[in-house]
């Protein structure tokens, strides 16, 4: 059958279906299968006990209370969400942050993933002049997820990331601010940009944004009159798991993104937007033609605790430590292993997220032929390379030299599994080397 130029996009393989058909397909033959598979490929939040028993008295709740079940499952809401939900979203920002927000400026989405569908195709691509703009994200590795949203080829462009090297081989990602401007400068008329994107804490590296580096961001956006994107689905002001001093940021130039799939109700395809309100109406324009509305169970269990602010207590005392806590074991775990198989290894500073990311500078084979040998194994991890996207000229031997030598590992599991996992990636890694040297 013949198919059309967007179906075309979406008929080839890609970072994030990989991903999502690795994570899946392990949780199906871990139920199935004697020796589950290692699965530090995906996203999903980790069962924590204390979280999913805040989920059941909640349900437990709307179950008893009249006929609020009925009214969750069996209602239509606005296509921007429910409006008691909307109301309560930004009666907690503007007390806790003296954010100048109304309801006028929150919608609901499916998911934040569907969430920038919507926003990168409603900046970039080919506008009514003529003129072709662009998503531009000043920190390269950045999400997965944002590689294939636009409907176009080539509406996304890349920066590298500036490099700190730390002590114990360690190192952190920062916003290149000389080459930002540069761009502005030099191809901003060959290539006009239409957006700024960020997320915060970043997927992959686990990097932090510092509250100076969000401050000149947001600044550049506002002189060049264009959007800044933040997205927060791991972050501030919830779910929370960044491990490091930040601020929420928020003002008239920044389009807020946040999820509650982190909270640890992915299922539930929550997302939230906080942006100016004629953007707000454009999305709920577009859910109403796409989707009708959003679901409403994640706004149900989550309403009364971000009235009574519970959910950023739940967050702050018993998610972000949660995850530091996993994050630390899982360092701990791989300096061990990868130093008692003298693997030179570099760990980016873990700040966030639930993600550790693993440099191995000069190693003889790409990322993408040791996920491979991992999969054999029963390991799922994701290849560096998926993370590097809209890279030009020059650039692209970064990816070469360094996004081909990375690898993106979930700490959001059990502690022997980390354990083993870190073990078998060590062991795997060393028969690799030897293999290469005969």
């Amino acid at each position: 059958m013949e198919l059309s130029a967007f179906a075309h996009k979406f008929s080839s393989q890609s970072g994030i279906l990989a991903l999502m058909d690795d994570m899946a397909k392990a949780i199906a033959e871990a139920g199935s299968s004697e020796q589950a598979v290692l699965m530090l490929g995906g996203g999903n939040p980790d069962h924590i006990p204390a979280v999913n028993k805040v989920w059941r008295q909640r349900m437990q709740q709307i179950l008893d209370n009249g006929n609020e079940f009925e009214r969750m499952l069996t209602n239509y809401d606005t296509p921007r969400g429910r409006q008691e939900f909307l109301t309560a979203i930004a009666e907690a920002l503007r007390q806790r942050y003296g954010w100048n927000i109304d309801e006028r400026n929150i919608a609901v989405t499916n998911g934040s993933q569907s969430a920038f569908f919507y926003l990168f195709n409603i900046f970039a691509g080919r506008y009514r002049d003529g003129t072709v703009r662009h998503v531009l994200f000043p920190l390269m590795p950045e999400y997965i997820g944002y590689a294939d949203q636009s409907r176009f080829e080539h509406d996304l462009l890349g920066l590298p990331a500036k490099i700190q090297e730390l002590p114990n081989r360690r190192f952190k990602y920062q916003v290149d601010f000389l080459a930002l401007q540069q761009h502005f400068v030099e191809q901003s008329k060959r290539k006009p940009v239409a957006a700024l994107c960020v997320s915060r804490p970043t997927n992959p590296s686990g990097n932090v944004l510092t509250d100076t580096e969000m401050s000149q961001l947001a600044s550049i956006a506002k002189t060049n009159e264009i959007p800044l994107f933040v997205d927060n689905a791991y972050g501030l002001p919830f779910p929370g798991i960044v491990f490091c001093e930040a601020k929420p940021y928020w003002d008239q130039h920044v389009v807020l993104s946040m999820s509650l799939s982190k909270l640890g109700l992915p299922s539930t395809r929550t997302g939230i937007i906080v942006a100016r309100p004629e953007l707000i109406q454009l999305i709920s324009n577009i859910n109403a033609v796409v989707s009708l509305s959003c679901g409403s169970i994640g706004q149900a269990l989550t309403l009364p605790m971000i009235r009574d602010g519970s959910i950023f207590s739940l967050a702050k005392n018993t998610i972000a430590p949660y995850y530091q806590k996993k994050s630390q074991l899982m360092q701990a775990f791989l300096d061990r292993e990868l130093n008692a198989h003298r693997i030179d290894y570099r760990l980016h500073l873990s700040e966030g997220a639930f993600f550790l990311w693993i440099f191995l500078p000069g190693f003889p084979v790409d990322a993408h032929q040791i996920y491979q040998r991992l999969k054999s194994l029963g390991m799922i991890v994701v290849p560096g390379s998926y993370f590097f996207y809209g890279l030009e000229g020059q650039n692209k031997s970064w990816l070469r030299e360094h996004g081909s030598r990375c690898l993106r590992l979930s700490f959001a599991r059990g502690t022997e599994e980390l354990q083993e996992a870190a073990h078998l990636l060590a062991s795997t890694l060393s028969t690799i080397l030897v293999e290469q040297q005969s």
